[in-house]
């Protein structure tokens, strides 16, 4: 009997190390298309994001200036609260003189008027 033999060539052969190699660099080429997409994004995220910053650190100058303005109108309405307490504080003072003036005065004419009727 005869056999058939068939030769199976374990060995690569050049045109199979082409196609390999094609295959690989056309994966890489992707890859690299890949890569420069994404810096991009990057780039873009890296953009918005001064720009972003640059917006916070001009309203936080805002605020700054806001807040200074503020301070500088509480200290001016200090000044005037503890003017009007002063004033209060001589206007009761001279009320209480006032007052103590009257109910001496009441006394006396109490005094007067006993004397008179009692006589």
């Amino acid at each position: 009997m005869k056999t058939n033999t068939i030769e199976t060539n374990l060995e690569p052969t050049l045109y199979d190390v082409i196609d390999i190699m094609n295959i690989g660099f056309g994966r890489l080429d992707g890859l690299v298309g890949r890569f420069d997409s994404l810096e991009g994004r990057f780039d873009k995220l890296e953009e918005k994001m001064e720009g972003g910053f640059a917006r916070v650190e001009i309203e936080i100058r805002e605020l700054g200036d806001r807040v200074g303005s503020l301070e500088t109108r509480v200290t001016t309405l200090a000044l005037k609260v503890d003017g009007v307490d002063e004033r209060l504080e001589i206007m009761a003072h001279a009320f209480d003189i006032e007052t103590v003036k009257i109910i001496d005065h009441e006394k006396r004419i109490k005094k007067l008027e006993r004397v008179r009727f009692a006589t």
